[in-house]
């Protein structure tokens, strides 16, 4: 039995977060409609699986929130991350895998957009342009060089303070989506950052 215990835990991935957060406020806008707030989100992310694969990401997301009414803000930000990978499995053209090395650097801009229905419900609308510049040994990444667009539509109900439920649909034209799993700190509203970023 122990032996089952120690080979499945060797074969799980192993997953590392870390993350800081610094938040000001100034005053608002003329007439008293709200505040502007400022976030800086730096953090990093190390990783380990099964076959030697490892990762390791940093990323730093300075961001601005203006509130424009009372119940519409927007969030507004930039960022840049890099990525690091060690014995990623690739797809070759010919249809068989192969492990290679490869190095991501990744900057965005994004703006995103809170609508407050009511006091339980809100709904997010986004927008980001991304450019990726990718380094890799592995023939299916034609391109060092990668633009894209990213559009998000989202909702969020507050049950509780401490609970919510989210629920967020994101567009992409990234070419190279499928190779990117959904808890990387690609753009500001991954993950539905955005619902939760204030």
């Amino acid at each position: 039995m122990t032996r089952i215990f120690l080979i499945i835990w060797l074969t799980m991935p192993i997953f590392l977060m870390a993350q800081s957060t610094d938040n000001s406020t100034n005053t608002g806008f003329s007439k008293g409609l709200g505040t502007n707030g400022y976030h800086l989100t730096i953090g990093s992310q190390v990783g380990f699986g099964s076959n030697h694969l490892f990762f390791m990401n940093h990323y730093i997301n300075p961001t601005a929130k203006f509130d424009v009414t009372k119940k519409f803000s927007v969030i507004a930000g930039v960022g840049t991350s890099f990525t690091q990978f060690s014995g990623l499995p690739m797809l070759t053209s010919e249809g068989s895998i192969t492990k290679t090395d490869m190095n991501i650097t990744h900057l965005y801009a994004y703006a995103i957009g809170l609508y407050q229905l009511n006091p339980k419900l809100n709904l997010t609308v986004g927008a980001a342009v991304n450019q990726d510049f990718i380094k890799t040994e592995s023939p299916i990444f034609n391109t060092t060089t990668n633009k894209y667009k990213d559009v998000i539509l989202g909702i969020d109900y507050k049950v509780s303070r401490h609970i919510s439920f989210n629920a967020q649909m994101q567009f992409s034209d990234n070419p190279y989506r499928q190779y990117f799993h959904p808890f990387s700190h690609q753009t500001g509203f991954d993950s539905f950052g955005a619902f939760n970023r204030w």
